[in-house]
């Protein structure tokens, strides 16, 4: 998933590129009798690229099934909790297809959809927890472990971690067998930092969750690493 700002920026791009190939259309004669000038094969490739590429961003954004509000311009809509349904189709750039219990679909620009509440909450969980988790391997690596960990969120909502035992048990050893005390330090503290916050995680202990995520942030700045945080 991607943010909303990324999502309207190529949805943005689109309309631009959009604008530009009717203007060309409209002062280009043979492009006006659907006989493309070079140029305007051009403008219209480009076009075509940034509709695409718009469509998917917005696909990422709010993929089928996520939950949302519609703030537009129908009042009928207003007040209930929409599904999304895939891109709308006569301008998947821009739009989505939403629908509810025993309601057709309807049409709605991304301008008029917010994320439910609690789709907001699961989406902000699921970036604590995959921050702290890079920081923690931030933490590794600066000390020449690298660990293979996957960070999950299931339809449900549910975030898992996810790494493999044998792994585990491998940094483990390394780590003890680490001739630096000061590299031995930091990975254990790191991996300790991991196990608990699986742990608090897969019991959905968020106030937990947040207390580790920032321990995960303090360690990382004792050990001088930083990743970039989760949009």
């Amino acid at each position: 998933m991607i943010s909303r700002n990324r999502a309207e920026l190529a949805r943005d791009a689109a309309e631009h590129h959009r604008r530009t190939w009717q203007l060309h259309r409209e002062r280009c004669d043979d492009c006006a009798v659907s006989i493309p000038c070079l140029k305007g094969m051009e403008i219209r490739r480009v076009m075509l690229a940034a509709i695409r590429e718009a469509k998917d961003a917005l696909t990422s954004y709010m993929p089928p099934g996520t939950p949302v509000t519609y703030h537009g311009p129908n009042p009928q809509h207003i007040g209930h909790t929409w599904t999304v349904t895939g891109p709308a189709e006569s301008h998947p750039w821009a739009g989505y297809t939403i629908q509810r219990h025993r309601h057709p679909q309807v049409t709605a620009a991304l301008t008029d959809l917010r994320l439910a509440k609690w789709e907001q909450e699961a989406r902000a969980r699921y970036a604590q927890v995959r921050d702290a988790v890079r920081l923690a391997q931030a933490v590794m690596a600066r000390y020449g472990m690298v660990f293979s960990i996957d960070v999950d969120r299931h339809t449900s909502g549910r975030v898992v971690i996810v790494w493999s035992s044998a792994a585990m048990i491998g940094a483990e050893h390394t780590a003890r067998a680490k001739a630096d005390e000061q590299a031995q330090q930091y990975i254990t503290a790191a991996m300790r930092l991991l196990r608990e916050l699986r742990n608090a995680t897969a019991t959905e202990r968020w106030p937990l969750v947040s207390h580790l995520a920032r321990n995960a942030r303090a360690l990382a700045d004792r050990a001088r690493v930083a990743v970039m945080p989760s949009e």
